[in-house]
């Protein structure tokens, strides 16, 4: 097992040279501590044709539609075949309607492009999603507990 190393091995110097005066020593290596958080974002199915469990959304790109091989796929020809899809972009989630033929929703308002928020209500077709952030991890939002429970 390493051990640690000391404060003055850290600057570079001997217990000797710790009375003279500090010189910064350059920087050989980036300290990782663990990694940073980052959120996931969750698409639950509330309402409509599709009835699918809810989404982890972790990749930089899912596309929701009817198209074979989609992410999100649904039996609705209300939807386009690649009706619209989110992005991640960090740890925002982007919504962006594909130039589908009914259009895409977010909270009752057509929408191009938005930066989706948890809470946000998004209809494609006859289908409606509420959109949630979660941090990514082992832990999960049905996982959590609270004291009012």
């Amino acid at each position: 097992m390493e051990t640690c190393p000391t404060f003055l091995e850290g600057l570079n110097m001997s217990r000797s040279e710790a009375g003279a005066p500090i010189e910064a020593a350059p920087k050989t290596e980036t300290v990782v501590l663990g990694p940073s958080p980052r959120f996931v974002g969750v698409l639950r199915w509330a309402k409509g044709t599709a009835s699918l469990a809810p989404v982890t959304i972790e990749l930089d790109e899912i596309v929701i539609g009817r198209q074979e091989g989609v992410a999100v796929p649904l039996n609705d020809e209300w939807a386009s075949r690649r009706h619209a899809r989110i992005l991640r972009d960090g740890d925002e989630f982007v919504l962006e309607d594909l130039d589908s033929s009914n259009g895409t929703y977010v909270d009752g308002v057509p929408i191009v492009e938005c930066i989706l928020r948890t809470g946000d209500w998004i209809q494609v077709g006859r289908n409606l999603f509420r959109f949630e952030l979660q941090l990514g991890g082992e832990s999960r939002v049905e996982d959590v507990t609270t004291w009012l429970e």
